[in-house]
């Protein structure tokens, strides 16, 4: 019962896993008038998409259907910060509301809305849900047109699908750690055989990116990104397989915003979403070196990024499945200097990951095991990581405190080794129990993983710069964390779901190599929750 109602094309030509509702980042706003404006876009995407099926004039009138997930949790823990000193809330009672609107004019042709309110923390006042209420965080997540222009004649019927909608690449394990995350662009799909098909997507994760406030004026250069991937997936008797490419071409400029400066426009910080972009496509220290003008000057204006990839999954052993993929990405923003010394902004690696599960008629074993390639020690020649291109832990659920992997988790808690939505730079192994049942209400999963860094230390103790005072995203071949997870669902209707959901994890730091940058890293990481999942 926990899929995503948004799926996209993409998705649709691979094995789908259920999953944990995504962990999305909170919109703020305390002044009326903001709310009043998002209230103003909510209505003009709504108003867009009755336009796109009143324009025929003629047309028939369009069938309407609506589907959602409402979430409320009640969580105790201690999740929220990797400093002793930050302490947060243990307690948090949070909700989010998500609603899809189809308007349906055929079976060829459909606009969807999806609509979503939260997180709300109850009491926060910057999130509309203190006293007297009036939620703040209100947006459109997707909004989209999914049309198949030739559905009346001969096959193929090539599917469109326009607008803001989720992007994934193939992924047979536990989704895509390279890119599943939600942008603007178009994805095409068809069926070339009965068993084989082709997807091709355009993704713009950024575009001419300002500060609020700072419109007009000169525009900056290279401020652009885009993301082209094609994927060929196969299917047979039992088995299903997808290679897969992607290229980026991404401007030095658009990982970032233009701010008003005396001299016109500069490249200042990053806005939430496309920092965890640079951090995913550079070395570690990278995004603070792009922050520098005299320093990022001496770059390229267009990076080129790509990545190659092929994965698969067999059924013929039922009732084993068993699941393997692999990838190559590379990424070149070209050299800089920095300490007087040259520094390469490039970043390649690999990473696999392997699956083996075993359906029984009470319960499903796993073993679950992954490897991506680490940095060496020499922090000047590039990073030896994979780069990814997402900016959240979407679909490498894996754990429940490290990978965000729980129900659902209250702002600012869990991804402990995530914080960029990244398992790269590191290994690990992931049994667990899934789907326990002994009646049909009741539902359970038990999971322990154990994971390791792959990172040589010497980039953390030889200089600052390349190390995050939380370093939960990036760790060393001495940094070592396990992690137990119970959940238990009870379906009380077709409708209506309880969660009880209970996670501890423990990292040991090196702390021979973190004494140089946060000497009070906190190792004991807990929660227990309780979900109340309403969908329709």
């Amino acid at each position: 019962m926990r899929v995503d109602p948004g799926e996209s094309l993409f998705q649709r030509t691979i094995p789908q896993q259920l999953r944990a509702p995504d962990r999305v980042e909170r919109l703020r706003s305390d002044a009326g008038s903001q709310r009043a404006q998002r209230m103003k876009r909510i209505f003009a995407h709504l108003l867009a998409v009755g336009l796109a099926f009143s324009a025929s004039g003629a047309a028939a009138a369009a069938d309407f259907r609506a589907s959602g997930q409402w979430l409320f949790g009640f969580v105790w823990g201690d999740v929220y910060s990797q400093i002793r000193e930050e302490k947060g809330d243990p307690f948090q009672a949070v909700q989010r509301l998500r609603t899809q609107i189809e308007c349906i004019a055929s079976e060829a042709l459909k606009g969807v809305a999806f609509f979503e309110i939260g997180k709300s923390n109850w009491g926060d006042a910057a999130d509309g849900a203190s006293l007297g209420t009036d939620a703040a965080n209100i947006k459109v997540r997707y909004s989209y047109v999914d049309w198949t222009p030739f559905s009346g004649g001969a096959p193929p019927h090539p599917k469109l699908r326009l607008g803001l909608q989720p992007f994934n690449l193939p992924a047979f394990v536990n989704g895509s750690p390279i890119l599943s995350d939600d942008g603007a662009g178009i994805v095409a799909s068809c069926d070339i055989t009965p068993r084989t098909g082709a997807t091709l997507f355009w993704m713009r994760p950024s575009n001419d990116n300002r500060a609020p406030g700072a419109r007009g004026g000169k525009r900056l250069p290279h401020d652009a990104a885009d993301l082209f991937a094609l994927a060929l997936p196969i299917r047979g008797e039992g088995f299903r397989a997808s290679p897969y490419v992607m290229y980026g071409s991404v401007g030095i400029n658009s990982l970032g915003y233009a701010a008003r400066a005396e001299d016109g426009f500069s490249f200042t910080g990053y806005k939430s979403a496309l920092r965890h972009m640079a951090n995913g496509l550079t070395p570690a220290g990278g995004s603070r070196l792009l922050a520098q003008p005299d320093a990022a000057d001496a770059l390229s204006g267009e990076a080129s990024v790509w990545w190659a990839g092929i994965g698969g999954e067999t059924t013929l052993f039922s009732p084993f499945r068993l699941g393997a993929e692999f990838a190559f990405g590379h990424a070149d923003f070209g050299t800089a200097v920095w300490n007087d010394r040259s520094f390469a902004m490039k970043r390649a690696g690999w990473y696999t990951a392997l699956i083996a599960e075993c359906k029984l008629e009470k319960m499903t074993p796993s073993l679950l095991f992954w490897y991506a390639s680490g940095d060496d020690g020499n922090p000047y020649n590039g990073s030896e990581r994979m780069p990814t291109a997402k900016t959240s832990n979407r679909d490498w659920k894996v754990l429940g405190l490290a990978y965000d992997g729980v129900p659902f988790c209250p702002a600012k808690g869990a991804q402990i080794l995530s914080p960029d939505g990244s398992m790269t730079g590191t290994w690990g192994i992931v049994a667990a129990l899934k789907d326990i049942r002994f009646t049909d209400a009741l539902k359970h999963l038990f999971r322990v993983g154990y994971v390791r860094g792959v990172n040589n230390s010497a980039m953390v103790k030889n200089t600052s710069l390349y190390a995050d005072d939380r370093p939960g995203g990036y760790l060393t071949r001495n940094d070592h964390a396990l992690e137990a997870d119970f959940e238990t669902s009870c379906k009380l209707s077709d409708n209506l779901t309880l969660i009880l959901d209970a996670a501890c994890l423990r990292v040991d730091w090196d702390n021979a190599a973190w004494k140089y940058v946060n000497a009070n890293l906190e190792r004991d990481y807990y929660r227990a929750g309780l979900t109340v999942w309403y969908s329709f």
